[in-house]
């Protein structure tokens, strides 16, 4: 009878553990994490001193709170003066429920929103699946019909009073990404600042340059571009973030990443990393809230 007790002791103790730790997985990766950056230099043009930016990223069509109201009210109450979106709002399977469409249906009218395409967008843009490639074409149309500032290999100039910086939104094939579950997973190909010349043209470095590219672990190729700022995700944070050495595993199936969150700074130019909001494959994230990040320019 004693030995009956404690098993059942054991048994309840033990569900009430499980319990809370499931609870508290899904509080966390159901509560936003702000992040308030400052970038500063001398490069940065008068006009657009204390100027914000709303950094948005890995979305994969999460939602937060009823219609996404969560995070709605929070970009909201940030009040940025521009939102960029550095790709993989939506998953391959692709947005079903047109989640960041309408999120941006919700913000556009408070904000310009400039949005880059990820590694998910590249792979439904170029499938070999027709109306998969008909979907992705009817989707950026809409982002656009909303006025969503969609950056594909391309530049565009935000003018503020006389000054000026550029936006260019970065879009690599996915042989430029790792080959995840195949046996040569380990071979990517290079990114290189000639690389970055063909997609996107020479980098103005008289200009402050602001790059939108998916993946962070080309930095140094960013870098020699001549960008001031580059905007990325990708990493989800490391998946599984720990005290001190921070996130652990990339969504490349690599681990211990180099990049991936927060400021990095070389010669003069920044890298911003997001954590981002949702998940892909990797269904949960651990000690590893979904971010937003604002950065001031100084």
């Amino acid at each position: 009878m004693k030995n009956l007790q404690q098993v059942t002791n054991a048994i309840i103790g033990t569900s009430i553990v499980a319990t809370a730790t499931i609870g508290y997985f899904i509080y966390e990766n159901n509560k936003l994490s702000i992040s308030n950056l400052e970038i500063i230099s001398n490069k940065i043009p008068k006009s657009f001193k204390d100027f914000k930016i709303l950094h948005l990223t890995d979305l994969h069509g999460k939602i937060f709170g009823k219609n996404n109201s969560k995070l709605i009210n929070k970009i909201k109450e940030l009040n940025p003066d521009i939102i960029v979106a550095t790709g993989d709002m939506f998953s391959v399977c692709m947005d079903e429920k047109e989640v960041f469409l309408n999120l941006c249906k919700n913000l556009r009218n408070y904000y310009p929103i400039y949005y880059s395409l990820g590694n998910h967008e590249t792979i439904v843009k170029t499938s070999t699946n027709f109306n998969e490639r008909t979907w992705f074409c009817y989707y950026i149309d809409k982002l656009k019909q909303i006025g969503v500032i969609v950056i594909d290999n391309a530049k565009v100039n935000l003018v503020k009073g006389q000054d000026k910086i550029n936006i260019y939104g970065l879009s690599l094939p996915i042989k430029y990404y790792r080959r995840r579950f195949t046996a040569d997973r380990k071979k990517k190909l290079p990114v290189s600042k000639q690389i970055l010349d063909n997609f996107i043209g020479e980098c103005n470095k008289k200009n402050f340059n602001i790059l939108l590219a998916h993946n962070p672990l080309h930095y140094d190729a960013y870098r020699a571009w001549g960008s001031d700022i580059t905007f990325s995700g990708h990493i989800h944070g490391g998946v599984v973030r720990l005290p001190i050495i921070k996130g652990i595993f990339s969504p490349e199936v690599d681990f211990f990443p180099k990049y991936k969150e927060g400021i990095y700074l070389k010669e003069n130019s920044a890298l911003v990393v997001g954590r981002g909001l949702g998940n892909s494959s990797l269904k949960v994230r651990v000690l590893n809230p979904p971010e937003i990040v604002i950065i001031t320019l100084k």
